[in-house]
């Protein structure tokens, strides 16, 4: 029998209530300042539990990646606010979306900060909180639950994902070679999803792995925004909130994306490739509405997962390798 729970908590920086201008992380330029948020940034969370025994905390941040110091700091705070919970840090995954217009700061290491021109404690301490109280509201909202699972392969007529190195591609001896134009047919464009339903049959969490950078988004914009992948999740949640399911959470939590983009055009006067639209915006809720749609395709042919956690695990683990998790 499996309890499943899960929980979005803001990590958003408070702006105003900053006396430095905030960098955003992703880019590498220090010119890149948050002026104003335009979508909220979230930390969701998912528990499960088997047997009331073995259990699994799957977290995905809307950050650039993940630190240890991040870690550290999570695993510090639940020892010392909510031990009777008992959670191990062998139990507990957390990853990130790999947005590019999130906060810097938050990273202990000298590399990281050069961009911020250094470490912005309100930052870290926002986002520890914020994970660690993602953690527990989804581990005290566990109910049974029954999971699910699909897979399959975005269509080549959905413009997705692009490699971007494509020449890199091509000296792998084990992959077919693609030209340049055939850049979206050089990744993997496998979608896997797992939900989990409550006894009433209404979602409690989606996790949905696919492979593709969060950077609709470009560093002329200056807006902390959460990307393809949390926009796709919002599409997710208000979609369940207005099908009568307001608590169901969706994370589209970041494959292996090496150096898939989705960006795949050029636009007169614009630095970087672009997606679809010359609207940064646009591009990113079409490129978002994509993974959504498609996540929204699986669940209607998943079928139940088979066994208990170990498989679960298993699943997770095999989909995070070469990650950004700590």
């Amino acid at each position: 029998m499996f309890k499943v729970g899960a929980s979005r908590i803001p990590i958003t920086p408070e702006l105003a209530k900053l006396s430095y201008d905030l960098v955003m992380l992703g880019w590498g330029d220090p010119k890149h300042k948050a002026k104003t948020v335009e979508t909220e940034i979230y930390s969701r969370a998912v528990a499960f539990e088997a047997d009331g025994d073995a259990r699994l905390i799957f977290v995905c941040v809307e950050l650039c990646f993940v630190t240890e110091s991040l870690r550290r700091g999570v695993m510090e705070r639940l020892t010392l606010r909510y031990s009777h919970l008992n959670i191990q840090e062998s139990e507990l995954v957390i990853t990130a979306t790999h947005t590019h217009n999130g906060p810097a700061g938050y990273c202990h290491s000298i590399l990281y900060s050069a961009p911020s021109m250094g470490y912005y404690p309100e930052v870290y301490n926002r986002i520890v909180v914020g994970i660690t109280e993602s953690i527990v509201q989804a581990w005290n909202k566990r109910v049974n639950a029954e999971l699910k699972h699909s897979s399959d392969v975005i269509p080549l007529s959905e413009p997705v994902a692009f490699n971007r190195a494509i020449y890199a591609w091509n000296k792998n001896p084990d992959v077919t070679h693609h030209g340049y134009r055939e850049r979206d047919q050089a990744l993997d464009r496998t979608m896997d999803v797992l939900l989990a339903v409550d006894e009433q049959k209404k979602p409690i969490a989606l996790i949905s792995w696919f492979a593709v950078h969060c950077t609709s988004v470009h560093r002329d914009f200056f807006g902390i925004h959460s990307d393809n992948k949390g926009v796709a999740s919002q599409q997710i949640e208000k979609l369940w909130a207005e099908q009568g399911s307001p608590d169901g959470i969706a994370i589209f939590a970041q494959g292996a994306s090496g150096d898939v983009s989705p960006n795949y055009q050029r636009y007169f006067l614009k630095r970087e490739t672009r997606g679809k639209y010359r609207d940064d915006l646009k591009s990113c809720e079409y490129n978002a509405k994509i993974q959504s749609d498609f996540a929204l395709a699986l669940i209607a042919k998943a079928k139940p997962l088979q066994g208990f956690l170990p498989s679960l695990v298993t699943m997770i683990l095999l989909r995070c390798r070469s990650l950004r998790i700590l």
